[in-house]
């Protein structure tokens, strides 16, 4: 579909700032701002709900890559064999795939959700990776130095959307904290993700309820 800036559509979409001082975040309701992303609108990466609920969609996998995951998996995958919420067993992988994979499967659910500032998943499965993968300290911090970082790209409708250190550590006064936070929902039948602000940051959000849709694109580091 063609947006037109001079028209109203079933939808609004959000810009979240990485920076409020410098940029702004912004709401648009019944249109969207092709300034605020990279590319056309007709690149915009479009995801059919699962679920018209909190729109939600399906995640057809989550995964930790990286140079370091070699190293970093063995043990993870071993913390992780009394875990029913993830869909991997480290047998199952493909040979040379260093990969961590969390929704391998199209295991879980996800819902895009400006309200929550963090990205949360199971709180088993976050909590093994902020203790094995970011090695989160005791008090909360990790190193903000540190360069084996895994990179979470995380699958849905038939595209990757990746989150580096810079999107998903949070930095405040020269610390750093892991953007990852463990959140249970019971009701879910399903392994539970919130691809919160951490995730929005990162990419332009359209809500297009008139089509049942979710759209992204990588965002700007400020509208224009």
């Amino acid at each position: 579909k063609n947006y037109s800036p001079w028209s109203h559509y079933s939808l609004f979409s959000f810009y979240l700032s990485n920076d409020e001082h410098s940029e702004s975040s912004h709401l648009h309701l019944g249109q969207l701002d092709a300034g605020c992303f990279e590319g056309e609108v007709s690149d915009l990466k479009w995801v059919p709900l699962s679920s018209e609920t909190y729109w939600a969609i399906n995640v057809e996998d989550i995964t930790l890559g990286g140079e370091a995951m070699e190293a970093f998996k063995p043990a993870f995958i071993s913390a992780m064999k009394n875990v029913t919420l993830v869909s991997m067993t480290g047998d199952e992988e493909e040979e040379g795939d260093d990969d961590i994979h969390l929704c391998k499967g199209a295991s879980c659910v996800a819902i895009v959700d400006s309200g929550t500032s963090l990205l949360t998943g199971p709180s088993e499965v976050v909590n093994m990776i902020n203790q094995f993968i970011l090695q989160q300290n005791p008090d909360g911090t990790v190193d903000c130095d540190r360069t084996d970082f895994p990179t979470i790209n995380v699958h849905i409708g038939g595209h990757q959307f990746e989150l580096t250190k810079e999107d998903y550590l949070i930095k405040e006064q020269g610390r750093c904290f892991s953007g990852l936070m463990g959140m249970d929902m019971p009701q879910s039948q399903r392994p539970f993700w919130i691809m919160g602000d951490v995730f929005m940051r990162k990419h332009y959000t359209v809500y297009d309820y008139g089509n049942k849709r979710v759209g992204f694109a990588t965002a700007k580091t400020s509208c224009n």
